[in-house]
């Protein structure tokens, strides 16, 4: 999907008949404390940016991401991880069953850096991308719904869950 299409979808939902072309849609139950329309209005912020700078195929740098991004993003993300550090915290991880690996790195915060890295663009426009967004709505104060384009499934969502649950969800599904 292209990044004009997807902020379309983003700030102004489907069009009427609009169906996905070709790809298969996935729903996520993103769960809240009363406030599932400001969750869903944290997503769209934080999406939004993203991709009016994809649409402009220039990369930020890190110093320009922080800046860009809004404050309360950036500060319920984890500090960056230096190469060493990331090497250290391997091994430790391997001695965890992939229950507990799953478990630990589902609930882990992620960087600025390590998410904005999801939408980066090659020098053609292409991505490594495998989820897009296709719709939001309130189903009540508590739940939200949003679905995903995506390329096939299963499809690395790690990226997306962290953007719910920076943006204030207690609880994905």
């Amino acid at each position: 999907m292209k990044p004009g299409k997807e902020l379309r979808h983003l700030l102004d939902g489907l069009n009427p008949d609009e169906k996905s072309e070709g790809f298969h849609l996935f729903s996520f139950n993103v769960y809240c404390q009363d406030n599932a329309e400001e969750v869903l209005r944290n997503c769209q912020e934080v999406l939004e940016i993203i991709l009016r700078q994809c649409a402009k195929k220039t990369w930020l740098s890190k110093i320009e991401w922080y800046q860009i991004l809004p404050d309360w993003f950036v500060s319920n993300c984890a500090p960056e991880k230096s190469i060493q550090e990331e090497e250290e915290n391997n091994p430790r991880l391997q001695t965890l069953s992939v229950e507990e690996r799953l478990i630990e790195l589902q609930n882990e915060a992620w960087s600025v850096m390590d998410f904005v890295s999801w939408f980066e663009t090659d020098e053609n426009g292409s991505d490594e991308r495998y989820w897009y967004w296709w719709d939001g709505f309130i189903q009540s104060p508590k739940l939200l719904v949003v679905s995903v384009e995506i390329i096939d499934f299963p499809f690395p969502s790690g990226c997306l869950l962290w953007l719910f649950k920076a943006s204030g969800a207690i609880k994905v599904e």
